[in-house]
């Protein structure tokens, strides 16, 4: 998956130095928007943890400098590849803040339940939280452990299963009275935003009756039967049921003989446009063509297996769980191009705030169902004037694809003729070589032992040429001199990153010619005080160690002038 780093993406964005050593190595896997424009989402692949507190930093400042004459909200979906030495012990010590700051944010229900929380580490792999026992924490439980599944295991890349027990709390009497003033005000709070809960559903009754709520905790407990003290043993006391996504990678991947099946069964009914998905927790029937294809591992030899579906009117993102075993599998079937047929839940998923399709029961193979675009005029044109991506912020389609387009659509010929440049040249001709070689080898079968291209399809190779005034000076603060007696340098840097404003020199390399001869040289590392980022070392060569002992820039340029001296820079 091709990246970019953040302050290449934001390269107008100012931010503090240490937001800027925190983001500086951050790649942004890809930034969608909403449809209404309303909502900017940029998703990040970093090595190393960003506490919440920077991420939502962060979200203000691109809101505050890029976004402020829109009304567009941004968030920042994170994603860390984090070394060995990270297990449920160690991430839970240190990003256990920032679960809190998250709670706090998006989750209001949540986060005082959370807080109260006693988590004890059970093994590598096993954290169990006991909770204070109330209905609302036992009607919050799924969602909490679902929250916490995808921080650990999407987010984070370690695998951990969480289990959750409940106590009774030791309350004063006005303790406890608080605390029923609490669930019912946070309920309130969830019920009005919309948040559906078993204790959501008593609102109304309890909001009007609160006096006669409080004051049973003056009367005596009733004494349960002996039939519901035999219930209430019987009943766990802690959720043990495993996460759906645990059990969907345990399934074989195929339940079907259907060669057409590639992943659980097959099945039959309507799909609908993904324009008209909701996202209301419905099970339905999409088909599309997948865009893209990402796999995220996990702890115990587990993989996450995500990719984007579009069928023309939208697109959603389709996730499903597989041993690594399997993999192989599903990479030869379910990959990027091909045309498939899904089975599954679709949700408004409240971690990536997306609408989305997971518990999958059924991906089947179909055909390309698009109407394929033809030109059905008796007497074919010839475009002259077609631009390729090689025209700079002006076209974006592959010279391949031009070339292949015309060429179906019965046209004699079809011209290339980018602004400025010829880089589209080459690409152009291996596809009418490939295009010749196919129609030669049918003339030959149809007894052409000779076949002429002179009638085949033609790519005309041209460029869209600039020109130049002959009367605007191409030189500035000129004196008459000539480069024959003048000397000037030549000069070239290296940065830590693509922009003028946010990046450092690390090294300056420089030449002073003088009649036509190199008489000089200058070639200096220069200390940035910062890391330099992995895509710039690969790009220059250039690594920490080699600057590390190197002078800073406030010493480096002082030389460097010295060696310009009188001469021209150019």
């Amino acid at each position: 998956m091709e990246t970019k780093q953040f302050f290449e993406v934001f390269n107008t964005l100012s931010v503090d130095e240490g937001l800027n050593l925190l983001f500086s190595e951050v790649d942004v896997k890809k930034v969608t928007v909403n449809r209404n424009k309303t909502i900017l989402r940029v998703y990040i692949l970093s090595d190393h943890l960003i506490e919440k507190k920077d991420v939502l930093r962060m979200e203000r400042l691109i809101e505050k400098q890029l976004m402020k004459e829109k009304a567009v909200e941004v968030r920042i979906i994170e994603e860390f590849e984090l070394p060995d030495s990270y297990n449920a012990k160690t991430l839970m010590d240190t990003y256990n803040d920032s679960i809190l700051l998250e709670l706090k944010e998006s989750y209001p229900v949540l986060y005082p339940l959370y807080k109260k929380a006693k988590i004890r580490l059970v093994d590598d792999e096993s954290i169990e939280i006991t909770l204070p026992d109330s209905t609302l924490a036992r009607d919050s439980v799924p969602e909490l452990s679902a929250l916490l599944e995808r921080i650990f295991d999407e987010r984070c890349g370690i695998f951990v299963k969480f289990k959750f027990n409940y106590e009774e709390e030791n309350l004063s009497e006005r303790a406890r009275e608080k605390d029923i003033m609490l669930e019912r005000e946070v309920a309130m709070i969830a019920y009005r935003a919309g948040y559906e809960t078993d204790f959501t559903a008593q609102i109304n009754e309890a909001v009007n009756d609160i006096d006669n709520n409080l004051s049973l905790i003056d009367e005596e407990p009733v004494q349960d039967t002996p039939e519901e003290k035999k219930e209430s043993k019987t009943k766990p006391d802690r959720i043990d049921e495993k996460p759906a996504s645990e059990k969907d990678y345990r399934k074989p991947l195929k339940r079907s003989d259907n060669p057409d099946c590639l992943y659980g069964r097959d099945f039959e009914g309507e799909h609908i446009s993904l324009n008209e998905v909701l996202g209301d927790n419905d099970e339905v029937i999409i088909r599309g063509q997948i865009m893209t294809v990402e796999e995220k591992p996990i702890r115990n030899e587990k993989t996450i297996y995500m990719f984007d579906v579009t069928d023309f009117t939208d697109s959603i993102s389709v996730k499903i769980f597989v041993r690594n075993d399997q993999l192989d599998e599903v990479r030869s079937s379910i990959k990027k191009g091909a045309f498939v047929k899904i089975k599954g839940m679709v949700s408004f998923d409240t971690f990536t705030r997306e609408v989305n399709m997971g518990n999958v029961s059924g991906i089947m193979a179909i055909k390309d169902f698009r109407n394929k675009r033809m030109d059905y005029s008796v007497k074919k044109r010839v475009e002259l004037h077609c631009h390729t991506k090689m025209s700079d912020m002006d076209g974006v389609s592959e010279v391949s694809d031009i070339v292949k387009t015309a060429y179906s659509w019965g046209h004699p010929a079809i011209a290339i003729t980018d602004h400025g440049v010829v880089q589209a040249f080459p690409a152009a001709n291996h596809t009418w070589e490939d295009l010749w070689k196919k129609e030669s080898d049918k003339r030959k079968e149809a007894g052409d032992e000779h076949p002429d291209c002179n009638d085949f399809f033609k790519v005309i190779y041209g460029v869209e040429g600039y020109l130049v005034d002959d009367f605007k000076h191409t030189v500035n603060d000129s004196q008459g001199q000539t480069l024959q007696d003048t000397t000037f340098i030549v000069f070239d840097i290296e940065t830590t990153g693509f922009s003028p404003i946010y990046n450092d020199i690390i090294e300056i390399g420089a030449v002073k010619v003088r009649n036509n001869e190199i008489v000089d040289r200058f070639s200096e590392f220069v200390n940035p005080k910062k890391p330099i980022p992995y895509r710039i070392e690969k790009l220059t060569s250039i690594n920490d160690a080699m600057v590390m002992d190197a002078p800073t820039i406030d010493v480096i340029l002082p030389r460097f002038l010295e060696f310009v001296g009188d001469g021209v820079l150019v």
